[in-house]
């Protein structure tokens, strides 16, 4: 019998000021990951700086540094406040991009829309690179994963889910991001620009420091530069 995982995953969660709920989803994430045989490395991308969080800089980021020193296949975004319920969650290769936080407590365990990609979302690593990654300008909270969700839609790809009763999670309680408004009419425009706001863009960020924790390699970024 092979034990081998086939594919490699690429981990990579958002995070600034959150050590709490990082402590806890790694108490549970990891378990599930080796019960399902995965070859994992998980990356935790913080922001530095005073400006709204950047998560689409973040997660832009963390894969292009971590694809540079190594080659994945599948790459999972992670909420830090989401931790998973049980360890039926397929954190496998899927062939479509698919969106694994389907059933969250806080939302009574249902889907608020039916286009929804945020919380969790895993896919191939080329898919990522097809539709040019997070966009780069939603500071603060709302609009870079509906962003997401047209540019799968507009490389012909589709988003696929995994049945609520297995995927399901709870959200750690925490201060709320205020949503910032002016994100939602980037979404007006989000066919055309696609390939020149994503992840082909390199001058948007620095990288401030990259430590090996036991758990994660811990990247800290400066996302505040102006994208070139």
């Amino acid at each position: 019998m092979n034990c081998r995982s086939q594919h490699r995953l690429l981990v990579i969660i958002s995070y600034r000021d959150r050590e709490k709920h990082l402590t806890v989803l790694m108490g549970h994430l990891h378990p599930l990951l080796q019960q399902q045989l995965i070859a994992y490395t998980v990356i935790v991308v913080e922001q530095q700086g005073t400006l709204a969080f950047n998560k689409g800089r973040l997660y832009n980021a963390a894969f292009r540094e971590a694809t540079a020193l190594q080659q994945f296949d599948c790459v999972v975004f992670h909420d830090v406040d989401l931790i998973p319920e049980n360890d039926r969650i397929p954190y496998t290769c899927p062939e479509q991009p698919t969106h694994l936080s389907v059933a969250v407590d806080k939302f009574n365990y249902t889907l608020p829309y039916s286009t929804l990609v945020g919380g969790i979302f895993i896919l191939r690593c080329e898919q990522f690179i097809q539709f040019n990654g997070y966009p780069l300008n939603y500071w603060g909270w709302g609009g870079e994963d509906d962003d997401i969700a047209q540019r799968v839609s507009y490389v012909g790809l589709h988003i696929a889910r995994p049945p609520a009763e297995i995927a399901r999670y709870q959200s750690v309680p925490h201060a709320g991001i205020p949503q910032n408004a002016d994100n939602i009419a980037l979404l007006l425009d989000t066919k055309k620009r696609m390939y020149a706001d994503g992840l082909n863009r390199n001058s948007y960020y620095e990288v401030i420091s990259v430590k090996k924790e036991p758990l994660f390699t811990h990247f800290v970024v400066n996302v505040e530069l102006p994208a070139h």
